[in-house]
């Protein structure tokens, strides 16, 4: 067992010691569970290859449903332990990036980051834009939050490298 007080812990720990405090209590649960996520990530990769018409939120939703019926439990006590504010931050977040994204925001970007390389040399155009993304980033990081920044930012590199043809 770990010690409850930092100035008593050398920093080395055996796995005897993890293995007595953190036991698997339900073997056939943990391989159903590497099953599942193991089909769940070959889907994520496969998903584009094999033409399925399924979004990797539905696969991701069908792993969870998979899971909850082999888990043979009830709902009520894994619905508590899930964090519902991030959930819905990610979720507005999403909205909220559509939202530019129907709004034309998201291309008017675009399209100024690819006047501003373009004015470049041609042989320059690369190292000016992926100069010009590192600082408007570092700049951004600032004011912005990383994830929200990086989903608005890969629609505008989608459309540099098809302007510009970097």
């Amino acid at each position: 067992v770990l010690p409850s007080h930092a100035e008593k812990y050398d920093g080395k720990l055996d796995f005897a010691t993890l293995e007595a405090q953190y036991k698997i209590k339900d073997k056939v649960l943990l391989i159903n569970c590497g099953i599942v996520l193991a089909v769940v990530v070959l889907l994520f990769f496969l998903s584009s290859v094999l033409k399925l018409h399924l979004t990797l939120s539905w696969i991701a939703i069908l792993g969870f449903m998979t899971l909850v019926l082999l888990a043979d439990t009830e709902m009520e006590p894994l619905l508590v332990h899930v964090e519902w504010g991030t959930l819905l931050f990610f979720a507005a977040l999403f909205v909220l990036m559509h939202g530019l994204e129907k709004l034309g925001l998201i291309e008017w970007i675009g399209s100024v980051v690819v006047r501003i390389v373009a004015l470049a040399p041609v042989e320059h155009r690369l190292t000016v834009g992926l100069l010009l993304l590192l600082w408007v980033s570092g700049f951004a990081s600032a004011f912005v939050d990383n994830i929200p920044y990086t989903a608005a930012m890969c629609p505008v590199i989608l459309h540099m490298a098809k302007d510009l043809d970097l």
